[in-house]
C-alpha cells in the first residue's frame, strides 16, 4: 500500500463498516519541531458481528402456506438499533403444506435505525424452525348406501331430506326440476 500524499487529518479515523482499513500516520511539527516521517500503514480490521436468525415454529392446516416475512423470525446478537427488515422463509414441504418438516430462513436484510442496509457487517447463522401440519378432518356423512343427503335452502331452518332407493335417473330428474 502507498501512503496518501494529502487528506491528512488531526482526527483519529473511525469506521463502523466491516472491512480492512490501512492507516498511515505522522506527527505534525511546530515552530520548534519538524514533522515526523510518514509511518504505517497500520492495518485495522473491523470484523463482522455474529448474529443468529431463527425461524419461528409454525403450525398450518394441510394444504395451507407458512407465514412469511421478518415478523416470523427472531434476530439475536445485532447491534443496538439494528433490526431485521426482510428475510425469506421456505418450507421443506411443498408450497401447500402436506407433511411436517422444517422452515428454513435465508437472505436476511438487516437495517440500522436510519434504514441503511448494514447486512454486510454481519456473519449470519440461520436456524430452522419446526413445521407442524394439521389435517382438517371432516365428519363422515351419516347416510345409507343408495341415498343422498340434500338440503333445501329455503331458509336457515330448512329440513334435511333423505331419499331412499335413489336411482341415477330419479336423481337427475329431481335435480333438473330445481
Amino acid at each position: 500500500k502507498t501512503a496518501p500524499t494529502d487528506g491528512w487529518s488531526a482526527s483519529i479515523p473511525t469506521k463502523t463498516e466491516a472491512g480492512t482499513y490501512y492507516v498511515w500516520y505522522k506527527a505534525k511539527g511546530d515552530e520548534n519541531h519538524l514533522d515526523s516521517a510518514v509511518a504505517g500503514p497500520v492495518t485495522v480490521t473491523v470484523s463482522k458481528k455474529a448474529v443468529t436468525v431463527t425461524a419461528n415454529d409454525q403450525t398450518v392446516k394441510e394444504g395451507g402456506a407458512i407465514a412469511t416475512g421478518a415478523d416470523n423470525v427472531k434476530l439475536d446478537g445485532a447491534a443496538e438499533g439494528h433490526k431485521l427488515a426482510d428475510v425469506k422463509l421456505a418450507s421443506s414441504s411443498t408450497a401447500a403444506a402436506t407433511t411436517e418438516g422444517e422452515i428454513t430462513p435465508s437472505d436476511a436484510v438487516i437495517k440500522d435505525a436510519d434504514g441503511t442496509d448494514v447486512t454486510g457487517n454481519y456473519e449470519i447463522t440461520y436456524v430452522k424452525g419446526k413445521l407442524t401440519v394439521t389435517s382438517e378432518q371432516k365428519e363422515p356423512d351419516q347416510q345409507d348406501e343408495g341415498s343422498i343427503k340434500t338440503d333445501a335452502h329455503v331458509d336457515e331452518k330448512a329440513p334435511e331430506t333423505k331419499v331412499e332407493n335413489l336411482t341415477p335417473e330419479l336423481a337427475k330428474s329431481l335435480l333438473t326440476e330445481i
